[in-house]
């Protein structure tokens, strides 16, 4: 793995909070000469999100080898045990329940419990690779006065590879929009020409739609019950999140199976158990991919070097 080096920096991000304050940390690799800047979520860590099993889960996912699966609990995530794809694939159907039992015993589990495998994704999930994409996000939603720490998290997420393609559902580009919501925010998408796979383009049309619309909507749900937030906390920006990938509508929903009368982490806990109309599996691991991704972030910036790449504020 590169070793990265980082500075640390502080200033406003965006406009319309002014009197947030943000630590930017800038990285580079020993063969890039280039700084790129990350944005630090010290809530993450001070909240203690890093330590729910979701989270630690989906950590071991993004960054084992797809020569590998991991055999999991799916109620609960709890990590039970590993395979070699090769062997597993081998496995007949009653091979593979003997070694989930047997993997049951070992950790105390229940065998009521659905034990399933999932493979690695360190292929698709290049973090490292990324590193400067966030750096022309945050850039971009800056200049859009969308809150930048949005464009970080869903590069992480979408687009982590080089390799960004159209998804199943029809989302394109980097920051995976749809036609239609594309279009929305002043993109062009037809059989010609696809703003979409523009970086510049899909990531000002991801920062518009935001702002225009995931936070405003979010803000509105959580007014509606008298509950209350700040647009910095980390928990009301995991919703924002769901609601860009799930659409409004569908939040709305899982919250009103919820019914919560307040906000914060054991929220977002129980949006990971919740299905309610579209929302379902992939989007209750939306926002636990998201978190996973951003603990990743942090770890190679971590590898601190023991040159400092200074970065001014009017760089930023």
């Amino acid at each position: 793995m590169q070793k990265y080096i980082l500075s640390l920096l502080l200033c406003g991000v965006y406009g319309l909070t002014a009197q947030r304050i943000n630590t930017i940390m800038s990285v580079k690799t020993n063969d890039d000469i280039h700084c790129h800047k990350v944005i630090e979520d010290k809530d993450l860590f001070a909240q203690g999100w890093d330590t729910l099993q979701q989270v630690m889960f989906w950590k071991e996912v993004v960054t084992l080898d797809p020569q590998h699966y991991i055999i999991y609990s799916l109620e609960t995530r709890e990590i039970l045990g590993y395979a070699e794809a090769k062997e597993w694939s081998r496995m007949s159907a009653a091979q593979r329940k003997a070694f989930q039992i047997e993997r049951c015993k070992e950790y105390n589990v229940s065998t009521k419990n659905t034990i399933v495998a999932a493979q690695g994704r360190k292929d698709f999930y290049l973090f490292e690779e990324t590193i400067p994409n966030i750096a022309k996000g945050i850039a971009v939603f800056t200049a859009e006065k969308a809150d930048p720490w949005y464009a970080q998290a869903i590069l992480l997420i979408e687009s982590p590879g080089s390799k960004v393609k159209t998804s199943y559902s029809g989302a394109r580009g980097s920051f995976q929009l749809m036609p239609e919501v594309a279009r929305e925010m002043g993109l062009t998408v037809t059989e010609e020409k696809d703003d979409r796979t523009d970086f510049k383009k899909s990531a000002q049309g991801a920062a518009r739609l935001m702002r225009q619309t995931c936070i405003p909507q979010t803000k509105a749900m959580l007014n509606k019950r008298g509950i209350a937030f700040k647009e910095t906390d980390l928990w009301f920006r995991l919703l924002v999140m769901h609601s860009y990938h799930a659409g409004a509508g569908n939040v709305a929903a899982a919250l009103n199976a919820i019914n919560p009368k307040s906000g914060g982490i054991w929220l977002i806990q129980r949006l990971w158990k919740t299905n309610a109309a579209g929302f379902q599996n992939e989007s209750q691991n939306y926002s636990q991919i998201a978190l996973s991704a951003i603990l990743q972030l942090a770890n190679i910036v971590a590898q601190q070097g023991d040159i400092v790449c200074e970065i001014t504020e009017e760089a930023w």
